[in-house]
């Protein structure tokens, strides 16, 4: 039986046109495309510098303890006018990203003799191998 006298016996109305949805598909493929790349794009770019908002010390705040340096590692002069002192963590994302401001901060300050640096160790809870690392560190230390 043809199509046409299908319809006329059952009263069926003609079949809808679906169309090709190939074209949705890729449309909505490109727009998941796209967002991806945008997402990458932002969490993978560094943030501004915003070094002029760094916190500072109120005016009458008390001197760190200078007696606590003995627990320290302690390169520069003694007599330095100034003391840069660095409480971290061999595990801390952050503290690793300082470590090649320090490393300048000890070539151009301390081997002139204007800045004494003094590194404590200070391991977080939230890294399991900070502490043996400070350890190690220590003992390497010990070792020379």
């Amino acid at each position: 039986m043809g199509e046409a006298k299908r319809r006329k016996q059952t009263g069926a109305p003609a079949p809808r046109n679906q169309g090709n949805k190939k074209p949705a598909y890729i449309a909505i493929a490109a727009v998941v495309v796209v967002a991806v790349i945008a997402a990458v794009y932002f969490m993978t770019t560094p943030p501004a510098p915003t070094s002029g908002n760094l916190p500072v010390a109120a005016e009458n705040a008390d001197e760190f303890p200078a007696v606590f340096d003995q627990y320290g590692i302690s390169v520069g002069a003694e007599d330095a006018p100034v003391v840069v002192r660095e409480f971290a963590d061999y595990q801390c994302p952050a503290c690793a990203s300082f470590s090649e401001a320090s490393q300048r901060l000890k070539q151009e300050y301390v081997e002139s003799g204007k800045v004494r640096f003094v590194y404590f160790d200070l391991p977080l809870r939230q890294h399991p191998n900070a502490m043996p690392a400070a350890q190690a560190a220590r003992c390497a230390g010990d070792q020379g």
